[in-house]
């Protein structure tokens, strides 16, 4: 639930009206949550308290607009399937579509490089149009386990910060070999030593060992594994790293615990 008016936030509204004015729209939900963004999130039990939400286009005196949010109201997970190595996504997708209680509304098979070549592979990310992701999906008489999907972090060719695409990305350029701004890696640095923009370390902006690499990919891990908004899941990583000297070493060790699972072995064939 956004506001509709300017200097007003849905967020900044009384919790007792909040709570009043979202029960005599939708009954009792299971949590209406402020953003830092300015909006209410507001997460509710059933289908139709979320259409009764949506009709509404006032709330205590502010006109609000009340969508759906953009990626909680689904999941992605990974599959490994041998079997389905010559079947196509659509096919895939269509078989999905005609199984009860599953909800995939999405099949895309992820994809390598080698030797300038790009090979299939028989790992799938699932969109599936529930929130909560199912443990198992049954593909003709064989079941399979799936596994959360978490990307890695995005990081910008431009500017080299993270959390956007250099398509969209309004920031000076900065070479992700020195550090520096006003030209790129590509033009050929020929500035002696390398520096990172993000840590100051003794590499490039890209390197998978880098620690902000590392908070990133954490920030991303919490934010699909517990299902949670991502300025959320940033705030939580990000006050452990500023209460706790030694979170460094967590975010180490979390990475390295979850490379061994199912879910980050793809990665390598993305970025």
């Amino acid at each position: 639930m956004s506001s509709r008016d300017k200097g007003k936030k849905t967020s900044e509204l009384s919790p007792i009206l909040l709570r009043k004015g979202i029960q005599g729209i939708a009954g009792e939900v299971k949590s209406g949550k402020p953003m830092r963004s300015g909006v209410l999130l507001i997460e509710v039990y059933r289908r139709q308290q979320a259409v009764n939400l949506m009709g509404t286009s006032s709330f205590a005196g502010v006109n609000v607009e009340v969508k759906p949010h953009a990626s909680l109201n689904s999941s992605k997970g990974v599959i490994r399937c041998p079997g389905l190595k010559n079947d196509s996504e659509t096919d895939i997708l269509e078989y999905f579509q005609h199984v009860e209680n599953i909800h995939v509304s999405e099949v895309r098979r992820i994809r390598s490089g080698r030797n300038g070549q790009t090979i299939n592979t028989n790992t799938f990310i699932l969109t599936f149009g529930v929130p909560q992701l199912p443990q198992t999906v049954n593909i003709g008489y064989q079941m399979y386990s799936v596994s959360a999907y978490i990307p890695n972090p995005l990081r910008c060719r431009n500017c080299q910060k993270y959390g956007h695409h250099e398509d969209r990305c309004g920031r000076n350029t900065v070479c992700e070999h020195c550090g520096r701004e006003g030209h790129t890696d590509n033009d050929q640095c020929n500035i002696v030593g390398k520096r990172c923009i993000h840590c100051q370390g003794n590499h490039a902006a890209s390197p998978r060992d880098c620690p902000a690499w590392k908070t990133e990919r954490e920030i991303l891990r919490l934010k699909y594994t517990e299902n949670i908004p991502f300025p959320e899941a940033r705030r939580i990583v990000e006050s452990k790293d500023s209460t706790n000297p030694t979170f460094a070493t967590i975010v180490k060790q979390s990475t390295a615990r979850t490379i061994s699972v199912k879910d980050a072995s793809i990665q390598a064939f993305e970025d």
